[in-house]
Parts: structure tokens; sequence; C-alpha cells
């Protein structure tokens, strides 16, 4: 009995086992069959086309609209703001409208649609279901490609940027006499800094127009400037004899010395702007000195009076005097020491301008007179030259020699007997009237010449 009744009580126990196991399954059961009705519905919900209820995007409440029904209208709002984009720009008594294209402008209202719509649609049903219920509200705005918008208002701001314009002076060949252009300012604009400032206003929906101030550009040189530097600073003026060869020459070296340009820093070198004189070139034969002792007849006789002229004008510009070499005896057109001569190709007279501003040469050859002008800065000084002779010596006797090739007591000069000199040269500087520097030009030998007669022997009547 016992055994039986155990048996009776185990196989009691197990069914209450098996009753309460089927319970659980039914409730599993039913359970499945509540969450996948409800999971169906809240997939049926969150699997629609439209936008969630309640988003409004740029003022339009597009809920339960379609993307392509919300995107006509907010779309156009959009095309209608860039269409209203137009800035426009002075610069320079020029004016030009930039459109949204011409500053790199586009909208962003797509996107925005797209993320608005896609709010609701994260792939998780429960999130996707509760936002359906709750949409955004959001608005859209403005992207700038800066390249665009740099390129566009770059180019109408150098467009309009000028240049300052120098003053020039025109220097008259026959009056020596100046003309002048006046100057005039210039402007460029700080493009960089319109840029950023029409990008800013952009940014905060202001599209009022721009006036731009360009920066001054001052030209280098004004009119004034060129007048107070084109002043007379040296002249010279000497008398040349009267020989119709030696007047050519002369006249052929104004010519190429007259409207000559010096710049700053600048040498003048006379051989190398007239180079060789040679009868192709017009130079005619005059009187000349030959080994230092003799006149004869030279190509280009004369030429010095004007190389001489140059260098006494150039002294009183405060020209640096880089070569310069005397005759063998003193000029009569110039003081004694104050002459130059020139000679193809070792002999030559270079002159440098160590101012700040151009010199401009005048050379005229006018009733027998060469006058030489020398135009450009003035020196804070007034400038004199002093001659100083330290020695004069005599003229030694002349040699004779006997020739009976001329009659008997006639006698012929070959040889001009000269004078001798030392002299120095100086170059005074002075605040008024008082000498306050003085720089030595020069210090020059003049030997004296021994003359050379021919005196006659020949006894024989002719």
């Amino acid at each position: 009995m016992r055994a039986s009744e155990k048996l009776k009580r185990k196989n009691a126990r197990n069914g209450k086992k098996q009753y309460a196991l089927n319970i659980l399954l039914v409730v599993i059961l039913v359970s499945a069959l509540l969450f996948t009705g409800a999971y169906g519905g809240m997939r049926k919900v969150t699997d629609n086309d439209v936008f969630a209820s309640g988003t409004v995007v740029d003022g339009f409440e597009v809920g339960g609209q379609t993307l392509m029904q919300a995107q006509e209208q907010v779309l156009e709002k959009q095309r209608r703001e860039l269409d209203d984009i137009k800035i426009k720009v002075t610069y320079n008594g020029d004016v030009q409208e930039f459109t949204a294209d011409d500053l790199g402008v586009s909208g962003n209202a797509a996107e925005v649609l797209r993320q608005a719509f896609d709010y609701s649609r994260s792939g998780n049903v429960f999130i996707d279901y509760d936002r359906t219920h709750e949409g955004q509200r959001v608005q859209s705005g403005i992207a700038i490609d800066k390249a665009v918008l740099e390129e566009n208002v770059k180019a109408f701001l150098s467009g309009n940027d000028t240049k300052p314009v120098e003053a020039t002076a025109k220097f008259d060949l026959s009056t020596h006499k100046f003309t002048y252009t006046k100057s005039k300012v210039g402007s460029m604009a700080d493009a960089e800094a319109v840029c950023a400032q029409i990008e800013d206003n952009l940014e905060n929906g202001d599209y009022r127009d721009v006036n731009v101030t360009g920066q001054r550009l001052n030209p280098e040189i004004t009119e004034e400037e060129l007048k107070q530097n084109t002043v007379l600073i040296g002249r010279c003026e000497t008398v040349a004899t009267d020989n119709p060869n030696r007047d050519v020459n002369i006249q052929l070296m104004c010519k190429a010395l007259n409207g000559l340009i010096l710049q700053p820093g600048e040498t003048l070198s006379i051989n190398e702007l007239v180079g060789e004189r040679t009868a192709e070139k017009g130079f005619k034969a005059a009187p000349a000195i030959t080994d230092g002792k003799k006149l004869t007849d030279e190509l280009g006789g004369g030429i010095c009076q004007v190389a001489g002229t140059l260098y006494n004008a150039a002294l009183l510009a405060d020209m640096e005097i880089v070569e310069r070499v005397h005759h063998s005896w003193p000029s009569a057109y110039l003081p004694i020491g104050l002459d130059a001569t020139l000679n193809w190709d070792d002999k030559d007279l270079k002159l440098k301008n160590t101012s700040e501003y151009p010199m401009c040469l005048g050379a005229d050859f006018y009733k027998h007179s060469v006058i030489i002008e020398i135009y450009g800065q003035p020196s804070e000084y007034d400038i004199e030259i002093e001659n100083n002779i330290l020695e004069e010596i005599d003229v030694p006797k002349p040699e004779i020699i006997y020739t009976d090739e001329m009659p008997a007591g006639e006698r012929k000069t070959t040889v001009t007997g000269r004078k001798g000199y030392e002299v120095e040269v100086y170059r005074n500087y002075l605040k008024d009237g008082e000498i306050v520097k003085s720089e030595k030009i020069s210090h020059d030998y003049f030997h004296e010449i021994k003359g050379t007669v021919l005196e006659g022997t020949n006894k024989q009547d002719k």
C-alpha cells in the first residue's frame, strides 16, 4: 500500500506541474499574439511615407505631407529668398549688383527637409513610433562658397582700383622751359575686408548696399615736387672764336647734350655719349692742340669748349667730377684751371648725378656763345667756384732756328711760347654768405712752353 500511495502522490505532483506549465505556455502564447499585433500596429504607423505629426520646416506645417509635397512649398520659398539676395557694391563711382549665384550662396532647405523626414525613420520601431507623434520644428539656412564670393567681388574691386599717376615734366629743347602734368591720387580697396563684410552680412540676412572706400595711394612725385626739383642749379656761358668749322663741331656737341636726362646715381661720359668724332657724323677739321705745343686742324676741333663749359656748370650744380683732364695750356674762354679737354679715346669728361632727382641738361650755341644749363634738385647751399693761382711762370726765351730757306732777317713763329701755371680749384659751400665747407676739386700744372722761331739766313736776292 505504501508504494502505491507514494506513486499516486508523485503522479499528483507531476500533474500539477504540467498544469502550471500549460498555463504558462498559454500566457506566453497570448502575450506573443498581443505583442505581435501591437508591433504590427506600430510598424504600420512608422512605415508611412509622410512627415511626423507636428513637423514644421521654415514655418510650414508639413506633418502628414509627403516629402514631395513639402518640397513644393519649402523649396519655392527658398528660391524666392535666394532671388531676393541682391547686394550692390559701390566703389570709385562704379556700381555692381551681386546676386546669390555671384556670391556663392545656396540654400540647404532640401537637406533640412530630408533630415526632418528621416527624423522618425531611425530604424528603431519604438523610438520611431514615439517620434511620429512629436515632429521637429526646424529652419533651413544658407551656405556660402567663399571661393566664388571672393573671386567675383575681388574682380570687381581690382577692376576699379586706380594706380596713382605721377606728375611729369617735359623739357623744351628750344626755350629750356619745363611744362608739367599734374599727379593723381590712386585708390586700392581692402578686398579681404570687403569680402568678409559681405559674408558676415549674408549670414545675418543683411542685404544692404556696400559702399567701399579704397585706401589712398599717393603718387611718389607731385607737380609741386617736380617744380621744386627742376630748377636751374648750374649755368656757364663761354664765347667762341669765329671759325665756321669749329662752330659746326660745337653745334653737334650741343645737340647731343641738349635735353639729356641724367638719373640719380648715373654718370655721363662725353666720349660714350658722342663717340669718336668722324666726318661721317658731320664733324669738321678745326684748330686743336697737338703734341701739347701747337694748334693744328683736327676733326672735331673746338669741342673742348663745350666740355669746359659743361664742366663749369657741373661744378655749380654740385655734380661729382669722376674724370676731367686739363689742356696743355689754359683756355682763353675760361678761367685758369677750369678748362676740360677731350680726346678719343683716352681723355674724357665724366660727371655723376649724386642728387636724389634726375638732372636735365640744356645746351645751346647762340651768337657764338656756348651756353650750358643744368636743372635739378637745388643744393641747401650757395655754391661758388674759386681758382687760386699758386705760381705763375714767365714765358721762356724762344728757341731760334736759323734756316736758309727763308730770306735773311725774316722770322716765323712755329711754336708760341706760353706762361706756366700752378693752380688749385675749390668748390665752396656758403650759408648766409659764409663758407661752411670747401672741397678741393683739382690741382693743375700748366707747364711753361718754350716757343720756336724760324729765322731766315738766305741773303740772296730773290
